[in-house]
């Protein structure tokens, strides 16, 4: 072991990780408030694990950075609360992989402590969250769905999301990095407005996080530049989903499976940054299996708070992995519509192309903007499709919102046995000034 851990690093790990202007003023800030909280005490905040474990993989992830540095854990069902603290401390302890006490000399380190399932770690309320398999221990439901439009005329961000059925105690907004303090959420709110005056939207890093009973969340994240939001983060997974996004099935009991797939190679871990400046760095992506030649499943993700009367692009990156070696009918296919007003759910169904969807449209074409199969694949790679761009002589129709509807469904549909993949959509409003 390292011996005794600090945490004064945490804010030069900030900016080792970034040259940006941006973050450096972020830095400045949270340096100088850190002086000021170790003078009086150093800032910190407690995560008290509640129950016993339901078994699976806990992970710890800090928010400092687009492209998170985590650690995991692996529990066992029926685990107390207070071991599985214990064990993350000291894993914490061992393994230094949030770099607090990078260049720390002897004699001055933090050492991570737990008591009673409670940890005690250096920062505020949004800065750990939790992801990974495991489901017990008090950990609620992520958010999901989180979406931000600018609004010039007012210089505000518009931010909406959906709450798990049972909520928060509160919430947390961290913005570029930092936890925003003044933006106080109530556990059971759905919007947030940001004053953005003075402030570029060229590219912004929102995140949302809840809390119930002194445990977080994982955070739900959306990147913000000027007319498009999209998803350029590096976050693991809630369970086997990917932040923001929900799951949909039709056929066979358990022939649909959903994975964390994961590239080594992009991920945040000592001595190799990565800060993901295009999509195809994000270390993380969705998979999705299929076991039966019956069963229909995806992904879906809901861009709310949208303008009536405008017209979006909608933009996704997918493969078929290793499809090209396939045997059998199989496809995969992106698709999106806007929702009813109201922004009621599409239903598995309409995912799957058995029933009308809220245009009037049906069938397996509905909605659709890319289709591969046998006869097309992506070769191994990934492929961004779009609508309102020509691909291979057609081009799928961007969406204008009727009067009274301000929600999009993005959604991956597959059918047949195969893997799946889908890492990074984007929505963008062609009709927003700047």
């Amino acid at each position: 072991m390292k011996g005794n851990i600090g945490m004064n690093r945490e804010y030069n790990r900030l900016f080792s990780a970034s040259g940006s202007v941006t973050w450096l003023v972020l830095l400045m800030l949270s340096l100088s408030q850190a002086v000021s909280q170790t003078r009086s005490g150093l800032a910190k905040h407690d995560i008290s694990l509640k129950g016993h474990a339901s078994g699976g993989v806990l992970t710890l992830t800090q928010t400092l950075n687009r492209n998170v540095r985590h650690i995991s854990v692996t529990t066992k069902s029926g685990e107390p609360a207070e071991d599985v603290a214990v064990r993350l401390a000291d894993a914490i302890n061992l393994s230094d992989p949030f770099e607090w006490n990078e260049g720390i000399r002897e004699g001055k380190y933090y050492t991570i402590t737990s008591k009673e399932g409670s940890l005690t770690l250096p920062g505020s309320l949004g800065r750990y969250v939790f992801a990974g398999t495991e489901r017990g221990l008090g950990i609620p439901e992520a958010p999901q769905s989180l979406s931000c439009t600018y609004s010039p005329k007012d210089e505000q961000v518009l931010l909406q999301w959906a709450n798990p059925q049972q909520g928060y105690d509160v919430m947390a907004l961290v913005i570029d990095g930092s936890t925003c303090i003044s933006c106080s959420i109530s556990g059971s709110a759905n919007r947030h407005i940001l004053d953005w005056r003075g402030r570029a939207t060229d590219s912004v890093d929102i995140w949302l996080i809840g809390s119930r009973n002194g445990v977080p969340s994982n955070a739900a994240a959306i990147h913000l530049s000027d007319k498009s939001q999209d998803e350029l983060f590096g976050i693991p997974f809630t369970g086997v989903v990917a932040p923001n996004w929900t799951t949909f099935t039709i056929g066979a009991p358990n022939a649909v499976q959903f994975e964390q797939g994961v590239r080594e190679m992009f991920l945040n871990i000592k001595g190799q940054y990565n800060g993901i400046k295009h999509p195809a760095t994000k270390p993380f992506y969705q998979l999705i299996k299929i076991a039966s030649p019956d069963a229909i499943g995806g992904v879906k993700r809901k861009f709310l708070g949208l303008t009536p009367g405008h017209t979006y692009s909608v933009s996704a990156r997918l493969s078929t992995l290793e499809m090209d070696a396939a045997v059998g009918e199989w496809s995969v296919s992106l698709h999106s519509t806007y929702n009813q007003p109201g922004g009621a759910d599409l239903t598995s169904e309409q995912l799957s192309g058995l029933a009308m969807l809220p245009d009037g449209s049906k069938g397996a074409e509905a909605g659709r903007i890319a289709f591969y199969g046998p006869e097309l694949t992506t070769k191994g790679t990934w492929e961004e499709r779009s609508t309102g761009k020509e691909w291979r002589g057609t081009a799928a129709p961007d969406i204008v919102l009727p009067l009274g509807c301000d929600t999009i469904t993005v959604w991956l549909r597959c059918r047949g046995v195969g893997s799946f993949g889908i890492d990074w959509v984007k929505i963008e409003d062609l009709q927003q000034s700047n």
